[in-house]
């Protein structure tokens, strides 16, 4: 095993560099299905306001709009972005189990 202190020293600087890049890649990405997961619960709890709204107002006796119709679209809709949000998976990365416990979120 010929090679010198640079050769070993560059070596191991590509390997930390591959490394970490991998990582930062993990790491995007479940930031991103968090962030994903999150803007659908946000869809899912504005749809229940509206909803709760509605109800408010129908017993307040507003009649300006149809509230039965509009409360049914809502319904459909609240449906529709419940799937959306159930069908978002984030995945679990275990830095722990990676030798990286730093990553770990409290």
């Amino acid at each position: 095993m010929s090679g010198t202190a640079q050769d070993f020293h560059k070596l191991g600087k590509e390997s930390a560099t591959k490394k970490y890049r991998g990582i930062l890649l993990k790491a995007k990405a479940q930031n991103e299905d968090i962030d994903k997961k999150h803007q659908a619960e946000l869809r899912k709890y504005s749809i229940l306001d509206q909803m709760e709204l509605f109800d408010v107002m129908a017993q307040k006796g507003v009649s300006y709009l149809n509230i039965k119709e509009e409360k049914e679209r809502l319904e459909e809709e609240l449906h529709l972005a419940e799937e959306k949000w159930s069908a978002i998976k984030v995945p679990h990365v275990d830095w722990y189990k990676m030798g990286e416990s730093w990553m770990a979120k409290p």
